[in-house]
């Protein structure tokens, strides 16, 4: 997408009817506080509002969980309900290839360029670093739906990327900040919502990030008793809970777009050669 052909009125107005959709849909928006881990199914900080399950499991669902500013022990007025698995009507991955030398860093970048390719795949590239050293990091995405981020060519923002070898599991976050300090776009494919050298609420700065268990039941597999599992997000005063394999909105005047293709955690691992918990999600951030 280049800036001449980019309409901020049009994207206002899918603004206005994607709220409305929203509402009509049973999802809500609220605010809240919890830890990095969270048993939605046994805390007693939050009351909870919880939406329908949709008929169609390539919806959104969403629970929001609305938090008293000055109450730290309210009981749940509903319990919380674990949408069925999604289906095939979503999916979402993502690749970022660039530093050959480095598993992790912090550098400023210009969009080189930024368009979808003809077999539906996202690609950003950007030129990065400073001085004599600068090299070209690439972020591809497919994903259904997709939806792009508000960057275009000859931009300048903030490349933060963390991919640590692993023989055993995938690890690989990164995120796009603008000069200013708000967040572009983010994406995550690991054990972790957040590198383990850094806070989420720094990685993801403005957003608050947090994985949230204890609400779809337990399931056995051949490696021992897996757990479905949330990724909740605070923005701007609103909060949202997006379960595995759905997508959806956090937020109303300041709409964040996330995408979890995969959220579980084990409960009991009897398998020594995979993850015992796997995030892979997108947050996309649609205002500046």
């Amino acid at each position: 997408m280049s800036r001449e052909t980019f309409n901020p009125f049009d994207r206002a107005i899918c603004f206005a009817t994607l709220a409305q959709a929203l509402v009509l849909s049973g999802c809500y928006q609220s605010w809240g506080d919890h830890g990095d881990v969270h048993d939605a199914a046994t805390d007693a900080d939050a009351t909870v509002d919880t939406a329908d399950t949709p008929a169609d499991t390539t919806d959104a669902h969403v629970d929001s969980v609305d938090v008293p500013m000055d109450s730290s022990d309210v009981p749940p007025d509903s319990p919380l309900v674990c949408p069925p698995p999604a289906g095939d009507g979503t999916w979402m991955s993502f690749t970022t290839t660039g530093s050959t030398t480095l598993e992790s860093g912090e550098t400023p970048c210009r969009v080189e360029s930024v368009g979808t390719g003809t077999d539906g795949t996202w690609i950003l590239e950007l030129w990065c670093g400073t001085g004599a050293h600068m090299e070209t990091e690439t972020i591809a995405v497919t994903a259904n739906p997709l939806i792009t981020p508000m960057i275009f060519e000859g931009d300048e923002v903030i490349f933060r990327f963390s991919r640590p070898e692993s023989w055993w599991s995938r690890n690989e976050w990164f995120a796009i900040h603008a000069p200013a300090g708000h967040l572009i776009m983010a994406g995550v494919a690991a054990t972790s919502v957040a590198p383990w050298e850094w806070e989420a609420s720094d990685w993801y700065d403005p957003l608050s990030v947090y994985v949230v268990g204890g609400v779809c039941p337990p399931e056995e597999t051949s490696c021992g008793t897996l757990e479905r599992r949330a990724i909740e997000v605070h923005s701007a005063g609103d909060t949202g809970r997006i379960y595995d394999g759905y997508t959806g909105y956090v937020g109303t005047t300041a709409p964040v777009y996330i995408h979890v293709s995969t959220a579980y955690a084990y409960l009991d691992m009897d398998c020594d050669d995979a993850p015992d918990a796997y995030y892979e999600a997108l947050f996309v951030p649609m205002m500046p």
